[in-house]
């Protein structure tokens, strides 16, 4: 089993996730309705002044919402993905030279290091 095919299996939960997924059928129309899924989604109320509600929603370190969990396998099934490149191109002897954030090599680090030694 490669490294993607154990992400994708550790974040089996997603059929719960599915599950349980809130019910998003739209009692009223227009901006009243999209109040009322807000309020299930998030379990706040909508404040239109609230500059920081989009950034935070896809944050992947955080957990405010199941949203935040869309932002999260997408970082680390990037990471995995890099991580099996890297190792394949060093198994052929390639010089490699990556650039990521920081939060991302702290893991790939980490797998490169359990990965080639």
């Amino acid at each position: 089993m490669n490294n993607i095919e154990l992400l994708l299996y550790s974040y089996g939960d997603w059929k719960r996730i599915a599950r349980d997924k809130p019910t998003l059928e739209i009692e009223k129309p227009g901006h009243e309705g999209l109040k009322i899924i807000h309020r299930k989604l998030f379990k706040t109320e909508f404040n239109k002044d609230d500059k920081d509600f989009f950034a935070n929603i896809v944050n992947p370190t955080r957990s405010d919402s199941v949203i935040n969990k869309v932002p999260r396998v997408l970082s680390t099934f990037r990471d995995a993905t890099i991580v099996d490149e890297i190792v394949k191109y060093w198994q052929q002897g390639k010089s490699i030279f990556t650039v990521f954030g920081g939060g991302h090599v702290i893991v790939q680090d980490r797998a490169l290091k359990t990965l080639l030694h």
